[in-house]
């Protein structure tokens, strides 16, 4: 009885956690169904037969926010009252869902591949437990993560003002409000630096609501789940890849667990946003005959990942490159013509936005890619004193110098001095948080090595055995060595290593998932063993990040972060279990 009071006592002190939880899962779900059902209706009832249930719902998030987009540019032109954004979006949602109902097509999206519902799970389960992580040692996560500086200290290493960006974009559009300029020298950003998607998008839901503003912790919810999005293309790429289907539902795990990944999801910069509209291109593009119409999906979603963030068109030259010799292998070059019709048409809006308003339209990121003489006068004369500043060989030094030291650490033997000395403070201060900024130990140049010494490893091996690789190595290889390439080609125009942030993310997160992907092939020991020490590596930066802020390690959020990632973990054996032959539903 004693154990009974204590049990009850607890469950209404921690109530109000409880309802907090309800409501994240409950509103994750809700944007989720607003992204993906209107669109996936939409698209069927346009053109049943030209899309599979599958490119349906791999496109039905794109479709659904260019609806939004078309529906939000017209009101805001002509400073609507928000209940006419209430009605049109509803009606949108609404006429699409009646219309699909008499075609008897709404049954559709339940008949999507295996792959696609583990990746949908996936993408809720990301969101609930990077919302949880944010939320440890909190009561009410909507009262207390009240603005980006909470949300930037959850971590081991305090993250930069970046996140308050979009957040503002979305206050100026949804009250009308000239575009901000912030006058600090010490962040001299502008509305014009970052493009506008993310910012848009909770603008819609603020005047669609009549929020204006609303809650971060609401803009959180719904940056947190845009950020985790690429989880689904993501998941498809890797079933194509590895033959394996734990390997790949393993590797995507893997992605996420990426500690520089998971920060990047949790903090809201609209770098993953951009890379789910890459990945899902690149899935819809790999086996569709290249016509007119694939070529003017390519170029809208594209246009979607740019107004995502800038950092997609970090990849912009690789992919041009690729399609042109594609293209012309084919006899097709004339369609490249309509991507970028298409992605213009898309684009221009927010170019014609910076155009009216001058003043936000700068030139701060130039130093992002050409770090020298930001005062000079010209550009001309900037790349001038760039090459002068930085040659090759200094390059060539700079980064074997950093290679070497990062196999120099011993993270091991330090990390076991610290629990004998129990100076964990020292060490939470040390080097460990710089795991987002370091440009080799976090990503970068490793990661890059250590993708083509497994690859070249496991094709050596597999000839000498004469076994068949238990992936995909022609498009494995394809897709290593554009992400290389890409990779490759950023680097030289930065020539100073550049922070791991500052580089293409879907490069990065393609290389992850390949080394990844590749260990756990080497067989069921070696790839629990690798995705043991992955879990471990999670696990300490969760654990740590509540020691250093003074959090309890068994915090309810906390609780519910590891029981998120033990569903995660089920859904691996329960797929793999009942994966079918051919993936049911994929051309319904």
């Amino acid at each position: 009885m004693a154990v009974l009071g204590a049990l009850s006592v607890v469950s209404i002190a921690g109530g109000t956690r409880y309802i907090a939880l309800l409501l994240i899962v409950l509103k994750v779900l809700l944007l989720l169904s607003l992204l993906f059902v209107p669109g996936f209706l939409l698209l069927k009832l346009i053109k049943k037969d030209y899309f599979s249930n599958d490119e349906a719902f791999l496109l039905a998030t794109p479709a659904s926010i260019v609806v939004y987009v078309l529906i939000f540019i017209p009101l805001y032109c002509v400073k609507s009252h928000f209940i006419w954004y209430l009605i049109f979006n509803c009606a949108f949602v609404t006429v699409a869902t009646a219309a699909a109902y008499r075609k008897k097509m709404v049954a559709e999206i339940l008949r999507i591949s295996p792959v696609l519902k583990y990746g949908f799970l996936m993408v809720a389960l990301s969101s609930v437990i990077a919302l949880s992580f944010v939320s440890v040692n909190m009561t009410n996560p909507e009262k207390e993560l009240n603005n980006w500086v909470a949300v930037g200290h959850r971590g081991l290493h305090d993250l930069p003002g970046d996140n308050n960006l979009q957040y503002d974009t979305a206050t100026v559009f949804a009250q009308y409000k000239p575009p901000w300029v912030w006058p600090n020298n010490d962040t001299p950003w502008t509305m014009g630096d970052r493009p506008p998607l993310l910012g848009v998008l909770n603008g819609i839901i603020m005047l669609s609501l009549n929020k204006r503003p609303y809650s971060f912790w609401n803009y959180l919810i719904v940056g947190i789940t845009f950020n985790s999005l690429f989880l689904l293309p993501l998941s498809m790429l890797a079933k194509r890849i590895f033959n394996r289907p734990a390997t790949a539902y393993l590797a995507v795990i893997s992605v996420f667990l990426n500690i520089f990944i998971f920060i990047n999801i949790y903090f809201t910069w609209p770098k993953l946003l951009a890379v789910f509209f890459l990945l899902t291109l690149i899935v819809y593009l790999w086996d569709r005959e290249l016509s007119p119409a694939t070529a003017s999906i390519g170029g809208a979603v594209f246009a979607l990942g740019a107004l995502g963030h800038g950092n997609v068109l970090l990849t912009l030259p690789v992919v041009i490159l690729s399609y042109i010799a594609f293209a012309v292998i084919r006899g097709k070059k004339t369609y490249l013509l309509y991507f970028f019709v298409s992605f213009l048409i898309l684009y221009s809006p927010w170019s014609l936005y910076k155009i009216r308003h001058q003043e936000i339209n700068t030139s701060n990121l130039i130093g992002h890619y050409i770090p020298a003489s930001k005062h000079s006068e010209s550009l001309y004369q900037r790349v001038s004193d760039f090459i002068q500043d930085y040659p090759i060989e200094k390059q060539f030094e700079r980064r074997v110098a950093l290679l070497l030291d990062a196999i120099r650490e011993n993270r091991i033997y330090e990390t076991l001095r610290v629990l004998q000395s129990g100076d964990i403070a020292g060490y939470l201060n040390g080097v460990y948080p710089d795991v987002f900024y370091h440009p080799v130990t976090a990503l970068g140049e490793m990661q890059v090595l250590l993708t083509i010494i497994m690859l070249i490893f496991y094709i050596v091996k597999s000839l000498y055995r004469k076994k068949a690789t238990p992936f995909d190595i022609k498009m494995l290889t394809t897709f290593i060595f554009l992400a290389i390439s890409s990779y490759a080609f950023n680097v030289l125009i930065k020539w100073t290593p550049p922070n791991t942030h500052e580089l293409p993310y879907t490069e990065l997160i393609i290389l992850i998932a390949a080394v990844s992907g590749i260990t756990f092939s080497f067989g069921a020991v070696l790839r629990w063993f690798s995705f043991g020490w992955i879990f471990m590596n999670f696990t300490y930066y969760v654990i740590a990040s509540s020691l250093r802020h003074d959090f309890a390690v068994f915090d309810f959020f906390n609780i519910v972060v590891f029981t998120a990632v033990a569903a995660m973990v089920w859904l691996v054996h329960y797929f793999s279990q009942n994966q079918t032959t051919t993936d049911e539903g994929g051309n319904g």
